[in-house]
């Protein structure tokens, strides 16, 4: 039997050391992904990713089952984020060292993903920490409007003007085309 994540969340709680296991399993990856794209260095990324699930395990007991998981896991990741960013006094993208690279399944879709791969980092490079995580949560994770405001503390309409302003941004400095920044993060959804 497969458990939704806020299942196996409130398992934990009670107790159930394997359904914590789990919930690892699904999002470690995900979680270090992120922080990659938002921190530019794999060793600040596996590091916020240690972090972000001890902090997880340790606010087991305030977890609310009516929240989404994955929201709140990602509302933990983004603050951890915030905080290395912090002591470190630098998100410079240029000095990325490892671009997440696409499956190499079929070449020409993977070609068209690796030219995603430096138009994200591209784009990325140019904006502030919280645009960065902003845009993130959007186009990397996929999260809709509503989730990244709770994510964010923002109501769902200042994700959208935010998402649009980032776009017009990227668009007056010449470092996007209509075509390299989705209609979704214009929209915010």
């Amino acid at each position: 039997m497969r458990f939704s994540d806020e299942e196996l969340m409130v398992m934990f709680a009670a107790g159930t050391t394997d359904a914590f296991t789990m919930l690892y399993e699904r999002y470690r990856h995900r979680v270090f992904r992120f922080a990659v794209a938002c921190l530019g260095s794999p060793a600040d990324a596996e590091d916020a990713v240690q972090d972000v699930f001890l902090r997880v395990a340790g606010a087991a007991d305030k977890y609310q089952p009516a929240d989404r998981f994955r929201s709140w896991l990602f509302q933990i990741s983004a603050n951890r984020i915030r905080d290395i960013g912090r002591n470190r006094k630098r998100w410079d993208m240029r000095n990325h060292s490892s671009k997440p690279l696409p499956d190499p399944g079929d070449r020409g879709r993977f070609e068209q993903r690796l030219v995603a791969c430096d138009t994200l980092q591209r784009l990325l490079a140019g904006l502030q920490p919280e645009d960065k995580i902003l845009v993130l949560l959007k186009e990397l994770e996929g999260l809709d409007g509503l989730s990244i405001a709770g994510i964010m503390g923002l109501t769902p309409e200042a994700v959208r003007v935010r998402l649009h302003r980032i776009r017009a941004v990227l668009k007056s400095a010449g470092a996007v085309n209509d075509q390299e920044v989705s209609k979704s993060t214009e929209e915010g959804r």
